[in-house]
């Protein structure tokens, strides 16, 4: 949603002598998921963030995930004026162990950059495009392919592989602006005397 904090607030609260306030709420219901989440600092900026999902089932194999979000800021006190949005529309199919899917997202307005300015871990762009590389640069439009397989009908219950292909293009007043990431995630969890033990490995290109 709106913040991807993991610690406590308190500290930046004695640094910057400002509050981060967060109002959020969920409704999900046979397959269909509504969320909404509303962050602001006083003086700093203001964001909004929305999401509808829905998914359902092919067959006992095989399902469908559906999902669109929308996110805003909006600068506050030094920073009125400032503000920047952002649409992103995914969709998966999954088939037993293994997945592939279909993101695209669209910044308008201004580069989509969700720091609270307050310091610490407070800040969260909840796009499909948010990956190695931020693809939420002013107008940019982007896309990400991805796959995934868990091996755990081949023996390997613990291994899973997961791949991406993202492209970014035309952003605003940068000629010929085009980027991409490739990017792999390996993670194998042992079992029997070396449970609780896990490797993984991450590239990206």
């Amino acid at each position: 949603g709106v913040s991807g904090r993991d610690d406590s607030s308190f500290s930046n609260k004695l640094d910057t002598k400002e509050d981060l306030q967060i109002f959020g709420a969920n409704y999900s219901y046979e397959g269909l998921g509504l969320a909404a989440e509303y962050g602001e600092v006083d003086d700093h900026m203001d964001q909004t963030f929305l999401k509808a999902a829905y998914s359902f089932d092919l067959s006992d194999m095989s399902s469908v995930d559906l999902d669109v979000r929308y996110g805003k800021i909006e600068g506050q006190g030094a920073n009125k004026g400032e503000e920047a949005k952002y649409h992103n529309v995914n969709a998966t199919y999954n088939y037993g162990n293994g997945y592939v899917g279909l993101g695209y997202n669209k910044t308008k307005d201004g580069e989509y950059d969700p720091d609270y300015g307050i310091g610490g871990q407070n800040d969260s762009w909840n796009s499909s495009l948010s990956l190695w590389a931020n693809f939420s640069a002013e107008d940019e439009k982007a896309y990400v392919v991805t796959g995934g397989y868990n091996f755990a009908d081949q023996g390997l219950e613990g291994l899973s592989v997961d791949v991406w292909y993202a492209k970014g293009k035309d952003a605003k007043d940068v000629d010929g602006f085009d980027r991409r990431e490739y990017g792999t995630y390996v993670s194998y969890a042992f079992d029997g005397s070396f449970e609780g033990l896990s490797l993984a490995w991450y590239h990206v290109n």
